[in-house]
């Protein structure tokens, strides 16, 4: 009778996780992986069809934990300024650990791996842009500039800047603070 591996599915994610973090999409190899996982190395098969998948599914599942928290973090945020180096924190420690594994990876250059680093990419390109205007929902665009273009050169600047190795956000808020009005000028607006 075959055994049941409770959660398999999960378990070999994790594994994954964890490995391609610690060592690296290089030094991936799916009897390793199933080893760690306690499970055979046929049940991989049973869940995905390749390496690659798998990287593709933990990058999506992180993607998305990285959303929930950045999400749940920017509610405690006192001012624009708090949330701005919060979201950028963030998606710079996201970025760091996966455009490492993106480049590594040999499955960049593979047909489905374009594919899918072109809808990661939109997705991540949306979700940054979303919660850049979420956070500039107060703060009106300054005089003559266009709302929707100065997120969308925010968003931009703060995908480039988080990708770049020591870099950090406080070259975006001059940037900010020029295509949207300071906040002490709300808050004077909003006392008179």
């Amino acid at each position: 009778m075959p055994k049941i591996i409770e959660d398999a599915r999960g378990k070999i994610l994790a594994s994954v996780r964890d490995h391609i973090q610690a060592e690296g999409w290089d030094a991936l190899v799916l009897r390793t992986i199933a080893s760690r996982a306690g499970v055979a190395p046929g049940t991989i098969y049973n869940y995905f069809s390749s390496r690659e998948e798998i990287a593709f599914t933990v990058v999506g599942e992180d993607f998305s934990a990285f959303l929930s928290n950045v999400r749940l973090g920017l509610e405690s945020t006192k001012s624009t300024d708090e949330a701005i180096a919060l979201l950028f924190a963030s998606l710079k420690e996201f970025m760091t650990v996966y455009s490492r594994i993106w480049e590594e990876g040999g499955f960049a250059h593979a047909a489905q791996g374009q594919q899918y680093h072109a809808r990661s990419m939109e997705n991540l390109e949306q979700e940054v842009f979303f919660l850049i205007a979420q956070i500039l929902s107060t703060r009106p665009a300054s005089d003559g500039i266009d709302r929707t273009l100065a997120l969308d050169i925010v968003g931009r600047a703060f995908l480039r800047m988080s990708m770049k190795a020591g870099s950090g956000c406080l070259g975006l808020v001059p940037i900010i603070d020029r295509l949207f009005e300071a906040e002490t000028l709300n808050a004077k607006e909003e006392t008179t």
